[in-house]
């Protein structure tokens, strides 16, 4: 690195002719080169720990996520959604089943009250019958018997 910044500086000196610099400048000129080699090494040194403190973090940061999505975690979350949903298909099953329920108790309380009422007018129908049947068979007996010569 120090060779290639010579050569640089050399460059430089050959297009700016540095030659007609005088021997004072020539060495401020060499103290600043060799002052910046060790000063580019140390910052060559910073960036390289610098960018291993940022590799080391994000290597512990994606550790911890895959320690936090870990294959249980997300099944984990995965069956917490599927039971979640299930939930709430059980829910809706439930009300419509309870709906289903409280119609036919209804429906069964509506055939019972009509069944009811068709017995009691049944009995209403056979109490005012009753005697019109004895009377109207005795009376038929008694046309027979006189017909027959009887009575």
């Amino acid at each position: 690195m120090a060779e290639r910044l010579r050569k640089i500086a050399q460059q430089v000196k050959d297009k700016i002719h540095i030659s007609q610099l005088n021997a004072s400048s020539r060495e401020k000129v060499d103290q600043l080169l060799t002052k910046y080699v060790p000063a580019n090494k140390v910052s060559e040194i910073a960036e390289k720990f610098k960018h291993e403190s940022i590799t080391t973090k994000v290597k512990e940061l994606v550790s911890k996520y895959e320690k936090f999505t870990g294959i249980e975690e997300i099944m984990a979350i995965q069956n917490t959604v599927v039971e979640a949903q299930l939930i709430i298909q059980e829910r809706a099953i439930r009300s419509l089943f309870s709906e289903a329920e409280r119609e036919e108790r209804e429906l069964f309380a509506t055939m019972s009250a009509a069944v009811k009422l068709g017995h009691e007018r049944e009995r209403a129908h056979a109490e005012r019958n009753k005697y019109w049947h004895s009377a109207g068979y005795s009376g038929f007996d008694h046309k027979q018997q006189t017909q027959d010569g009887g009575v």
